[in-house]
């Protein structure tokens, strides 16, 4: 069986990289989606990384966490911060926890038999969390 591939910008390029998991449904609170939409950012985008396994700006334990949740059906979680500054990444941990920044949250599985079926993916805010 073929895998879906899906396609998002990220630094201002086309990736093109396979769905590592589904999720059935999607909430966005009003304050991400009042972010997302500050910074010009389609949600969907936002969606598609998380699900592409892109995790965003997370430490390396958090990357090997969610890589194993893919196999084990544990909760996933992305974090994607907003700033105008594009040498974000080169700041300290501290430095960059203090721009505007939102989670991607997928549920654990329910049936550990099949963790890619996953049933909500939450996006939020960090200070929602």
């Amino acid at each position: 069986m073929k895998p879906d591939f899906i396609k998002y910008k990220a630094c201002g390029k086309e990736v093109t990289r396979p769905v590592l998991f589904r999720s059935m449904q999607t909430v966005c609170t009003k304050a991400a989606a009042d972010l997302l939409k500050f910074s010009d950012v389609n949600p969907q985008e936002v969606l598609l990384m998380h699900q592409a396994g892109c995790w965003g700006d997370v430490c390396k334990k958090d990357r090997a966490m969610n890589n194993r949740g893919l196999i084990t059906g544990a909760m996933l979680m992305s974090t994607f911060r907003f700033s105008s500054d594009i040498l974000i990444v080169k700041k300290s941990f501290a430095q960059r926890s203090q721009v505007p920044t939102l989670l991607v949250i997928t549920d654990a599985a329910m049936d550990s038999s099949k963790p890619l079926d996953r049933h909500v993916t939450m996006i939020l805010c960090r200070e929602e969390y």
